[in-house]
């Protein structure tokens, strides 16, 4: 089934500026709401590199399915500078861009990915800032 909004987890340990250009990108896609940043070190505590981190509520032009638009997103990491070969010790884990889907609607109905839940204490402060009401239905928590 088509989805046609998106809650997303957006989080770099390059540089702010590969957040912005994410978010551009997914702006392209329909219209957003963008949480505060919120900068913290990595949660693994296998990286030194500081991460920023927003929650994205994305409201899209044209419904998808799950599946395209996980292509899609692993696309946008890739042209925000995302390269698997440099998550690794000798790279310090380097995250140039990662895009999480964190919960989906279908319909009037909402769905999380269990894998995700609960929220990381940084997703939990920017989706309220988003999408308080899927917290308060207990779709994420």
């Amino acid at each position: 089934m088509a989805i046609k909004t998106v809650l997303l987890g957006l989080g770099s340990n390059v540089c702010q500026d590969k957040l912005n250009q994410g978010i551009l990108l997914l702006g392209s896609l329909g219209s957003c709401v963008v949480s505060d940043v919120i900068s913290g070190q990595d949660y693994t505590a296998c990286s030194r590199r500081t991460y920023d981190n927003v929650c994205l509520l994305l409201s899209l032009t044209h419904e998808n399915e799950l599946v395209d638009l996980l292509d899609i997103f692993k696309k946008i990491e890739i042209q925000c500078g995302r390269d698997s070969r440099k998550k690794t010790a000798q790279y310090d884990y380097e995250v140039a861009m990662d895009i999480d889907v964190l919960a989906w609607q279908i319909g009037d109905d909402w769905h999380a990915d269990g894998r995700r839940l609960p929220l990381k204490p940084h997703e939990k402060i920017a989706a309220k800032q988003v999408a308080k009401q899927l917290l308060d239905w207990g779709v994420i928590y």
